[in-house]
């Protein structure tokens, strides 16, 4: 687990506006639970994907060889360092994405 105080935030704030739209569609507590899972996953796997896309395939291979617990707060430092952004900027950034192509859906 990494130490980076913003991973260890809780979910951006775009996503109060994704639940308060399932809320005001009627939808119920569990499936309002289950639907943001699925948001954070998503959420997950595209910044995740950003930082990959920035930092470059020589650089992604030496952080495979890093031991586990390090791989990624060294992505964290590689993306910060090549984009210039914090990843709570990402995070946002990705957040707001998600919830904009949700709202026009």
């Amino acid at each position: 687990m990494t130490n980076n105080p913003a991973l260890n935030n809780q979910v951006p704030q775009a996503f109060e506006r994704f639940v308060k739209v399932l809320k005001d569609g009627g939808m119920n507590d569990e499936s309002v639970g289950f639907l943001l899972g699925r948001m954070i996953n998503l959420h997950g796997e595209k910044v995740l994907e950003k930082i990959t896309m920035i930092v470059g395939e020589d650089q992604l291979n030496q952080v495979r060889d890093l031991p586990e617990e390090e791989k990624l707060d060294k992505l964290i430092d590689l993306y910060q360092t090549k984009s210039g952004k914090d990843i709570a900027s990402l995070r946002t950034e990705v957040a707001e994405e998600l919830v904009k192509e949700f709202e026009t859906a």
